[in-house]
């Protein structure tokens, strides 16, 4: 599990996702120029889950509960594409508080059945198609 709040995070991860990390990497940026910062940590996280075991570690990602029984704000279930291959992955956001939330990141595939239930009893679906190569993204 990854936790993300500012560029100089995510720029020093190994191991994600390049897709994954090429969608924060434009997330974190719009965040950081809309309320004119460098860290958000004073209102929210990106969390990016990178195991099943991740999945069941509610209490480090801040969560009071599991997340097959966790209130999600809005989900995403989004495929990026490219010529060659696909991912898709959710981005959730959960309020903690009216002044801070937490958005995970997971890839699709690495969430339970009754995770994925649950985080798509209410969701958005995104499909975007991008022209660059794996490494063009994100080392």
């Amino acid at each position: 599990m990854k936790r993300i709040n500012k560029l100089s995070d995510l720029l020093a991860l190994k191991g994600i996702n390049p897709y994954i990390c090429g969608y924060l990497l434009n997330l974190i940026n719009f965040f950081c120029k809309q309320y004119d910062c460098y860290d958000i940590s004073e209102f929210g996280a990106f969390i990016v889950l990178e195991s099943e075991e991740d999945t069941n570690n509610h209490s480090a990602m801040g969560l009071s509960q599991p997340l097959s029984k966790t209130t999600f704000e809005y989900v995403d279930l989004i495929t990026m594409e490219t010529n060659d291959e696909s991912i898709t992955f959710v981005n959730a956001l959960v309020l903690l508080s009216n002044d801070f939330g937490v958005n995970i990141f997971a890839e699709y595939d690495l969430l339970s059945d009754e995770i994925k239930a649950k985080m798509l009893e209410e969701y958005t679906e995104e499909r975007i198609k991008i022209d660059v190569s794996k490494s063009e993204i994100c080392n």
